[in-house]
């Protein structure tokens, strides 16, 4: 009965890590508020046959004084987030980059791949407020668009 409880503990344990508190919504293309030059999505098909968007990141232009702000943009419920970059750190082959604004805080990590003659990135991002946190394994790649 003891081993049968443990299983069940463990079990339990392992369902609730799997699970994304923070739920990011798709948008179908850019923002208008980003010159977005990195989309990321579930994977290359939903990027590019459905243009499904979870991140976007690139420049937002603010005024004619002050230079363009380096960010990202992530939608949940229904509201479009701006976030900051931070930080950007190069550790081997990984690019680190962290973002952070309205209590949320990104964190993504990209790996470079050639698919097709194209630069495409996998990508593992956290997305955290307070003590919930999701973890995503995204494809990133250029927005053509630009």
């Amino acid at each position: 009965m003891l081993k049968f409880l443990i299983f069940c503990l463990v079990f339990v344990q392992i369902i609730s890590c799997k699970h994304n508190d923070i739920n990011l919504q798709a948008m179908r293309g850019t923002s208008e508020l980003i010159h977005a030059r990195l989309c990321y999505g579930n994977n290359a098909k939903k990027l590019y046959e459905e243009n499904e968007i979870l991140i976007q990141t690139g420049l937002i232009d603010t005024t004619d004084e002050q230079p363009p702000i380096d960010a990202a943009i992530i939608k949940i419920d229904n509201k479009e987030i701006i976030l900051t970059k931070m930080k950007e750190t190069k550790s081997g082959n990984l690019n680190i980059k962290e973002y952070a604004g309205e209590q949320y805080h990104l964190t993504i990590t990209d790996s470079e791949k050639k698919e097709d003659n194209e630069t495409m990135y996998e990508s593992d991002c956290i997305v955290t407020i307070g003590n919930l946190k999701s973890e995503y394994k995204l494809t990133g790649r250029y927005n053509l668009g630009l």
